[in-house]
């Protein structure tokens, strides 16, 4: 994989790389998970793009929204710009519209990881020492991992 988990994180602290990279890392966790033996040709649901691009459409307009805000009052005068200031509350409101599909977006996204990576066995020995149980006579449908596993080594 081309990201290590520190960067997973980093970059989201980091500016205009965090319009960017998160969606790549987010992306490239999906593709490994679903198919860890051949992840760059797997392709990733169109729930991805629709999920980050209201991502950073919240992120921008809540950032011109700060502006606009800053800009309604003047520090030095105590003077108010109420017709900024109703723009940026005019913003602010759109922003709290916008976040309503992005959250569930967002745990469609969750939803669709977590669904790629429980879908496949984490850790191949996992598997194999239910197996190896299994066919010796010792276990049975359910194993030593609380019965995530059948005989066959899928999910159940």
């Amino acid at each position: 994989m081309s990201f290590s988990p520190g960067w997973a994180v980093g970059w989201h602290f980091v500016p205009i790389a965090n319009l960017l990279l998160p969606y790549s890392v987010l992306r490239e966790i999906y593709r490994a998970s679903k198919r860890p033996e051949n992840w760059r040709r797997e392709r990733v649901p169109s729930t991805f793009p629709l999920w980050w691009s209201l991502w950073v459409l919240t992120t921008v307009i809540a950032w011109v929204s700060v502006r606009f805000s800053f800009k309604a009052i003047d520090l030095a005068t105590g003077v108010v710009d109420y017709e900024v200031l109703l723009q940026a509350n005019t913003l602010s409101f759109f922003v709290e519209v916008v976040s309503v599909p992005t959250a569930f977006a967002s745990i469609a996204v969750i939803g669709l990881v977590q669904s790629a990576s429980c879908n496949r066995p984490r850790a191949i020995g996992l598997v194999q020492s239910a197996q190896t149980a299994t066919a010796s006579g010792e276990g049975s449908d359910s194993d030593e991992y609380g019965g995530l596993y059948d005989t066959d080594g899928e999910r159940p």
